[in-house]
């Protein structure tokens, strides 16, 4: 009896068994059970039939024509692993950094390619999919679909996920190239997602997205997810990427904003000077209290739109102008009360812009205003055409009010400010100015008030300037 009791104590003291050592293995045309290497299932049979704690092993090749959507949740203690893998289980290592690098080809003898099937040159529907929770993706290229990724279920993970060519590039639906006339509907070809993520407690990293059609990467409504090391570029004249890094709510309203989110780490480009300026990293409709540090943009703009934005943090940011000199920390539509500290603005448009515009997403947060109460700290703006732009912009009169500056550098300036709309109560404290060619450049085309606000420099250093310094506005 004593014996029992011991062995039943043993027992109780046992870790809890999980089913991490359920596999399957899968490869390109096989039909087989999955249990063994030597007899792998078709990649259906393994996303409707992984169960938690069950690992996938996929192996390089084409997957064609399909629509991989999970069947099942993963638990606490038994994520549903989707691997793939080139020659054996295992041998991709992507802890640092992805395996895939801008430039090169999709190559599906070096990890599995889910490619969609084009219709007139139109991705259509969803390549890979998961609304369950507790999932990973790891080591996937997906092309040609109007969505390349999906996930809206809470804890999932998305690691080397490469994205390429999502959504419509048909010629004839193309506002841009080919010498084609802007289509009838304007957002007829504003098609294609790279990477949409929407539950909350999600990671992306070490991702890259080319070419989407619309949007990149794309923060639906998720809550305290961590994006790391992931980069997003468009290089397509025929159909830019319009948002490249998407951090919004899930519907035009601000329902569910995407709060508390992290990323780090994180790179756009517009590669060239494509048609339109596009929007970089964005925060739209509705996102508050996000941090995104140590990233960089290259020839397009960091932006805050509509008033649900407020309460983000953006640190160790570079903005670096391209080839049509693009590249500013942009806030429009009632954006407010966000934070821009210890970046640089180099060789583009302007360290800060301010507008207002009736967004063609009509929603009841778009409000007449061209951002208040926003704080940049410790910033630099160099080479510049700007230093400020209150930006003129239609016919909408909203004002830009009580922005501060605080320790920031205006160096190698064209024009100080930009002027081509009402501004009013904007402050620069302890601010250096030096090698500015005039204070400012008026657009009035839209008879705005031109005045810059009185009162703006305070404790501020000027170093060569080609100006006279007005003194009403000290």
């Amino acid at each position: 009896m004593r014996i029992l009791i011991i062995i039943f104590i043993f027992l109780m003291c046992l870790p809890a068994y999980t089913q991490d050592a359920e596999e399957l293995f899968v490869a390109e045309g096989a039909n087989g059970m999955g249990k063994r290497i030597e007899d792998p299932c078709s990649i259906l049979y393994a996303f409707k039939n992984a169960q938690a704690g069950t690992t996938v092993w996929i192996k390089a090749g084409t997957y064609r024509n399909l629509n991989l959507n999970v069947a099942n949740s993963g638990s606490k203690n038994g994520t549903i692993r989707f691997i793939g893998y080139k020659s054996a289980p295992g041998d991709i290592k992507s802890d640092t950094a992805s395996t895939h690098s801008y430039g090169n080809n999709v190559d599906p003898t070096l990890m599995p390619l889910i490619q969609g099937n084009l219709v007139e040159n139109e991705g259509k529907g969803i390549g890979l999919a998961s609304k369950k929770d507790y999932v990973q993706f790891e080591n996937f290229q997906i092309s040609a679909y109007k969505i390349n990724v999906f996930s809206s279920g809470n804890y999932n993970h998305l690691k080397n996920i490469i994205s390429v060519d999502a959504g419509d590039f048909n010629r004839k639906h193309s506002s841009t190239g080919d010498g084609l006339a802007a289509p009838k509907t304007a957002f007829k070809n504003y098609s294609g997602i790279g990477i949409v993520v929407a539950g909350d407690f999600s990671h992306v990293v070490n991702c890259i997205v080319v070419n989407a059609g619309a949007e990149g990467i794309k923060i639906k409504g998720g809550d305290y997810q961590q994006h790391r090391n992931n980069k997003v570029y468009s290089d397509n004249h025929r159909n830019p990427t319009d948002y490249y890094y998407l951090i919004t709510a899930t519907d035009r309203d601000g329902k569910d904003p995407a709060r508390h989110n992290i990323l780090e780490n994180i790179y756009v480009e517009r590669v060239g000077a494509l048609k339109y300026s596009n929007h970089g990293i964005v925060y739209k409709v509705a996102a508050d209290s996000n941090i995104i540090r140590k990233s960089k943009l290259r020839n397009t703009v960091f932006e805050h739109n509509f008033s649900g934005v407020f309460g983000n943090l953006a640190e160790d940011i570079t903005i670096e102008g391209g080839e049509d000199k693009q590249g500013a920390f942009l806030f429009k539509n009632g954006a407010h009360d966000n934070t821009v500290q210890n970046c640089l603005v180099i060789n583009a448009d302007a360290m800060a812009v301010f507008s207002d515009k009736q967004d063609g997403f009509k929603s009841v947060l778009d409000i007449k205003s061209a951002g208040k109460n926003n704080v940049f700290k410790n910033t630099m703006a160099k080479g510049c055409a700007f230093g400020v732009k209150y930006d003129a912009y239609k016919d909408l009169g909203g004002i830009a009010v009580n922005n501060q500056f605080y320790e920031c550098s205006f160096e190698d300036i064209t024009s100080l400010f930009e002027v081509g709309r009402a501004n009013q109560g904007n402050v620069f404290i302890s601010c250096n100015f030096d090698q500015i060619v005039s204070l400012q450049t008026s657009k009035n085309s839209f008879k705005y008030s031109l005045e810059l606000n009185k009162n703006t420099f305070q404790n501020c250093h000027f170093g060569t300037i080609d100006f006279p310094l007005p003194k009403e506005l000290f």
